[in-house]
Formats: structure tokens, C-alpha cells, sequence
């Protein structure tokens, strides 16, 4: 009696196909890549969440305590910003701008600055001018000045940032905060000379 082709072809498969002991590291071979997208995804966000808040708290914290004194000198200002590195550890401070800032506003309850200092030069805003953000209304009470903290920084994911080529949106994320205080010890808090 003779046995088709596909009658031999069968049998010879047939010891592969009955063999069930690999089916878990096959089906663990098919799921790995993408638990690792998921896995590197979630660092990544995670990362990026923590940068953002730690963004924000060197924002409030630099207003906060330039709010506290009744003047401020070109040393006291470089204090607070090393004092902002240190709140951005463990990731690098390299790329954040941080503009101190005080805000006069007048009768009219129109914002003008009155000093401003920056951690990075250029980036101050110009005395006598408007400020170039939005301040709530709200807060814009005539005859009154704020101390203003504002934040920015350009955070590079670790692995977007090696493949931008692939991924080139992600590459680099840009962030910003602002925090506004009333002087607590006096109306206008000076600034360095």
C-alpha cells in the first residue's frame, strides 16, 4: 500500500506538532517585546512626571524665598539658584532657566517689571516693561507688586533621546511653571543693584 505525500509529510510533523513542552518559552518569545515597550514606556512617563514636578518646585521655592526677604543681592540670588539645583537632583540642572522676577502693578492694575534676574544671562526680563507671560487677573490688584518664580527646562527621555531617528517627537520635551507671591515683609522686595 502506498502513502501519499502529504500522508508522509504528516507523519513526520506529526512528533512536532503532539510535543507541547516549548509552547510557554514560544509564547514568552512573542510577549517579550512588547512587555518591554510597555515596561521602557512606563519608565519613561514616570520619569518625566517626576522632572515636570520637580520643575514646579523649584519654581515656588525660588519665589518663595525671595518673597521672604525685604531685599535681595546678586549673592543671595545665586544662592537660591544653587539651591534650585539641588532640588532638581538627581537630574541635571544644565538646561533649566530660572527668571526671579519682581512685578509692579499700578493704579490701572497693568503689570510692569521692576527687577528681574536670571540664572542664565539673556534670559532676565527687561525692567519697565510688560512681563512676556500671562499673569492671572485675579491676582493683578492695583498698587501692589509680586515676586514672581518662573521655570523652564528641556527634559531628553533617555531612550527617545538615543533614538530620535524613530521617534522624533518625543526626542525633547519642553517644560515651564510660574509661581507668584505677594512680599511678605514688605510691599516691594529691592533688588540687586
Amino acid at each position: 500500500m502506498r502513502h501519499s505525500p502529504s500522508h508522509a509529510l504528516k507523519a513526520l510533523l506529526w512528533p512536532f506538532c503532539s510535543d507541547t513542552r516549548a509552547v510557554a518559552a514560544v509564547e514568552f518569545a512573542l510577549i517579550l517585546p512588547i512587555l518591554l515597550i510597555i515596561l521602557i514606556g512606563t519608565s519613561e512617563t514616570v520619569e518625566t512626571f517626576n522632572v515636570s514636578r520637580k520643575v514646579g518646585q523649584v519654581a515656588s521655592t525660588v519665589a518663595d524665598l525671595t518673597a521672604q526677604a525685604e531685599s535681595v543681592s546678586a549673592a543671595d540670588l545665586n544662592d537660591i539658584y544653587d539651591a534650585a539645583e539641588q532640588i532638581m537632583a538627581p537630574y541635571t540642572a544644565a538646561p533649566l532657566t530660572i527668571v526671579i522676577s519682581s512685578i509692579e502693578i499700578d493704579n490701572d492694575g497693568d503689570a510692569e517689571v521692576d527687577w528681574s534676574n536670571s540664572n542664565k544671562d539673556g534670559s532676565a526680563w527687561s525692567p519697565g516693561e510688560e512681563p512676556p507671560i500671562n499673569i492671572p487677573e485675579p491676582i493683578l490688584l492695583p498698587n501692589t507688586f509680586l515676586i514672581v518664580g518662573h521655570t523652564e527646562y528641556t527634559h531628553v527621555p533617555i531612550l527617545a533621546g538615543k533614538l530620535t531617528s524613530y521617534f522624533p517627537r518625543a526626542s525633547e520635551i519642553d517644560m515651564a511653571d510660574t509661581f507668584y507671591l505677594r512680599p511678605r515683609l514688605v510691599q516691594r522686595v529691592a533688588g540687586p543693584s
